[in-house]
């Protein structure tokens, strides 16, 4: 098969959609060498040149003479799939190509979240505008949508009317490193100078995080129960949240990570993490939560969306998003030594049956060729 890629995000992104790309397009390598893969991105980079190293992958540029490098990756693109014999174009973050359906390619798009439909507070108007727009179309041309979670499905259909039979379910595998034999190496983490015990947050410091809540459980707790909160995250606090994190980081409380950027640094963090809290008001998906399960690490996580999917019977999971239930639940996690040890095999041996990258891909492959018969 010749398959296209749109590898904006691959290239450009060094975490969420980017790890997606990367770790989609290199698992389909692995399982499938036979098989030529297209990188069409509108812009060069150095971030990522082991995909230009490899003959298995060859990367496209916007011809210098064509338009803009944004209008050849909307619309200019499609002369040249046609001219290099691409069969499959996969857009991976939601978008296609418009006019794709046109063209004798078959057509699949990711789709990873609906969040400015579900919480457009949280968006700026243009952007709501720009992506309800690209979505749509999108959801509108492809002949397969991949949802990256049964709650994702759900809500596309919800929005857009569009068919069931229409969408597959294909979860996101965590990076390589992740399903590897891991061990606790505390010199990886001897810079940051970090507590004994901890819970830790990964995820940035938006609204949508609800950050918010886990400070203010932290609060709550009888002081010999307060543990620091390790953050591992971007962004800019505003509001009540800047004021509780200023107070909590002076009396280091929080300890706010911003740049991990190494895979390794961030499995140490889950493997010597007490829990990962994840209290997020909405997600496509919370990759996280599998992270931590896969690095045997106790889940505490929101109820809601996706969630329950990522950590199946294996989180312990907040019905009420008030600070007194979360830290209520905190504190059952620690008190049960029984239970929590119990609930780390089962997410463990659910994580890599689930999220198993070579089952993944290998479904992955059978929707493109089922679009080729």
């Amino acid at each position: 098969m010749q398959i296209g890629f749109d590898a904006k995000r691959l290239y450009h992104n060094t975490t969420g959609l980017g790890n997606y790309s990367r770790t989609l397009v290199q698992n389909l390598a692995t399982v499938a060498p036979q098989h030529h893969y297209h990188l069409y991105s509108n812009r060069l980079s150095a971030t990522y040149p082991a995909f230009d190293a490899s003959s298995t992958f060859v990367r496209k540029l916007p011809p210098s003479r064509q338009w803009s490098a944004a209008w050849w990756r909307s619309v200019g693109i499609r002369s040249q799939l046609l001219s290099d014999s691409v069969q499959i174009y996969h857009g991976l973050s939601n978008e296609l190509p418009f006019g794709i359906g046109q063209d004798d390619i078959k057509s699949v798009v990711t789709i990873h979240d609906v969040l400015f439909r579900r919480l457009p507070h949280t968006y700026p108007l243009i952007d709501r505008q720009i992506y309800q727009y690209k979505v749509k179309k999108a959801c509108q041309q492809a002949d397969k949508i991949i949802a990256i979670s049964e709650n994702t499905k759900q809500d596309i259909i919800h929005y857009y009317g569009t068919s069931p039979d229409k969408i597959e379910v294909l979860y996101q595998a965590c990076l390589p490193a992740f399903y590897e034999v891991l061990v606790p190496n505390p010199n990886l983490l001897e810079a940051y100078n970090l507590p004994v015990e901890y819970l830790l947050v990964v995820g940035g410091v938006g609204e949508r995080k609800n950050l918010k809540i886990v400070l203010q459980a932290q609060a709550l707790l009888p002081a010999s129960a307060r543990l620091p909160i390790v953050l591992v995250g971007r962004g800019k606090p505003t509001g009540i949240l800047a004021k509780l994190m200023q107070l909590a980081l002076a009396n280091r409380q929080l300890i706010w990570l911003q740049n991990i950027e190494e895979t390794a640094t961030l499995i140490q963090l889950y493997l010597q993490a007490t829990a990962l809290v994840y209290p997020s008001l909405y997600e496509g998906f919370g990759l996280p939560i599998v992270e931590a399960l896969l690095c045997k690490t106790s889940v505490i996580a929101a109820a809601n969306s996706s969630l329950p999917e990522a950590g199946g019977e294996a989180a312990w999971y907040l019905k009420k998003s008030t600070p007194e239930a979360l830290a209520n639940l905190i504190q059952e996690v620690r008190g049960n030594d029984i239970l929590r040890q119990q609930k780390i095999d089962v997410g463990y041996a659910f994580a890599k049956q689930k999220f198993d990258p070579t089952q993944l891909t290998t479904q992955l492959l059978t929707l493109y060729e089922s679009l080729l018969r």
